[in-house]
């Protein structure tokens, strides 16, 4: 879908809809500050031997002798969307 389309779609957007007050954006605010914070103490805990498709990866590199000492990039194909 082009942008055009998406505009189209979505149609006029009036300043009702956007009407907020200060305390309302500063609550928000202080949820998602929480919820970041949240989020970026669990990532703390992460360590790659938790990661199994890490682990798969490395069984599946480590018997090829040529890759040894040498940086592997590894590309993977995400699919479209549908409409796209």
């Amino acid at each position: 879908m082009t942008d055009r389309k998406c505009l189209e779609r979505a149609g006029s957007i009036g300043p009702r809809t956007y009407t907020t007050s200060a305390k309302s954006l500063k609550r928000d605010a202080q949820r998602s500050g929480i919820k970041l914070a949240v989020f970026l103490a669990e990532l703390k805990k992460f360590q790659p031997k938790h990661d199994d498709k890490l682990k798969e990866l490395i069984k599946l590199l480590e018997p090829t002798k040529d890759l040894k000492n040498r940086t592997v990039l590894i590309f993977r194909n995400s699919p479209r969307p549908p409409g796209t």
